[in-house]
């Protein structure tokens, strides 16, 4: 008996886990409270010195220079080194007003 509720809280638990875990895109507010979420379903989102809402494939970072980057892989990191440069998994390229779509 015990050891069947073990396994049933340790399925409910992991189908509670991977129903939670789906929707891993980010989104950003704009200045006029407009909602822009990326593209990509595991991308990032961050708004930009202008206010806008730029977006990547992965996740995205400001350099030093306030400049935001997202790593060019889908669902890739992103992360400052010990010298302050950004790093991203598959390379860094620069967040795009393109790669954001509005939220509805």
């Amino acid at each position: 008996m015990y050891s069947r509720l073990v396994k049933a809280t340790m399925v409910g638990a992991l189908c509670f886990g991977l129903s939670v875990g789906t929707a891993l895109a980010e989104c950003a507010v704009n200045t006029r409270g407009q909602v822009y979420c990326a593209k990509t379903p595991v991308g990032g989102a961050d708004r930009d010195r202008a206010g806008e809402v730029v977006c990547g494939k992965g996740e995205c970072k400001r350099n030093r220079f306030g400049a935001i980057y997202c790593s060019s892989r889908e669902g890739g990191g992103a992360e400052m080194d010990w010298s302050g440069e950004l790093r991203c998994l598959g390379g860094c390229e620069q967040a795009t007003r393109e790669a954001c779509e509005q939220g509805q």
